[in-house]
């Protein structure tokens, strides 16, 4: 009885520690993501209002995170807590006047922080990973964080928008237009990621890729369809309600493209758990 019910705390561990991993994947990335797609929006135009409340809103997304972080995985701990320590100087810079390394510092922050995810990237192999394995994992990490990051940003950037109509319309513009290009290399990296006929499978992957296919099809197609084809639709309708100058439907179509890039990364960091390919 006492080996059956510590075999099932062990088993119940294990599985919450898979959630808080999956969880800590997809936000850091949208923290960072977000965080360093801020400096699209220039601070002269839109005042010290919009950073501080992103600032506020990522770090505490941030928080929320960290017990995902484990200490078994050296250099992502490091770059990850090199980004906070950061983080928070930058935070707390927001709130004091005239501070010439302001934008200095979001720069540093945001270049440690994609260190960091591409860390996160490679992370799970004590061994260490063959480069063409590597070279399909950082970019899927990365172009994650773009995507991310730019949906939640351009959303938070949409809201200005309803209260300083005024504002130019070319920062949220480019926000979407990062989202677009995100998803785009998303939706390539993936093609050549699970397509064995097309023979740019990595030989270390290609078990792995086949058993993902054989075993998880309907959850890939639910990450391609929700978290790439539906956020592309709306990101092309965002930006043409943009021309059209309609920044609250903008907004709305945004905030909905938060939630299916989430949904999609979500799937995405599930599968990888459970298959160690990056999709």
């Amino acid at each position: 009885m006492k080996g059956a019910s510590a075999e099932l705390d062990t088993r119940q561990n294990g599985e919450r520690n898979i959630m808080l991993r999956i969880f800590f994947l997809v936000f850091s990335q949208l923290t960072v993501g977000g965080l360093a797609l801020m400096h699209l929006v220039p601070v002269a135009e839109i005042g010290p209002g919009f950073f501080r409340t992103c600032a506020s809103i990522y770090l505490l997304i941030w928080g929320c995170v960290l017990a995902g972080l484990e200490w078994a995985r050296p250099w992502e701990l490091l770059g990850f807590a090199l980004f906070t320590l950061l983080f928070l100087m930058y935070y707390a810079s927001l709130w004091l006047e005239k501070v010439p390394a302001r934008s200095w510092l979001l720069e540093i922050t945001s270049v440690i922080g994609f260190c960091a995810v591409i860390a996160s990237s490679l992370s799970d192999s004590a061994t260490g990973l063959p480069l063409d394995e590597a070279l399909v994992r950082a970019p899927n990490f990365l172009f994650s964080t773009l995507s991310l990051g730019a949906a939640m940003s351009g959303m938070l950037l949409g809201h200005w928008y309803l209260v300083t109509p005024e504002l130019s319309l070319v920062p949220i513009k480019r926000l979407t237009g990062t989202l677009v290009g995100a998803l785009v290399a998303q939706g390539v990296v993936l093609a050549l990621t699970v397509s064995p006929e097309l023979g740019t499978v990595p030989t270390s992957l290609l078990p792995r890729v086949q058993h993902l296919l054989v075993a998880y099809p309907y959850f890939l197609l639910g990450r391609a369809l929700v978290g790439l084809v539906g956020t592309f639709g709306l990101a092309v309708l965002t930006m043409w309600l943009l021309r059209e100058g309609s920044t609250q439907a903008a907004t709305g179509f945004l905030y909905t493209a938060v939630l299916t890039v989430a949904v999609g990364e979500l799937i995405a960091r599930f599968l990888f758990q459970l298959t160690r390919v990056p999709v």
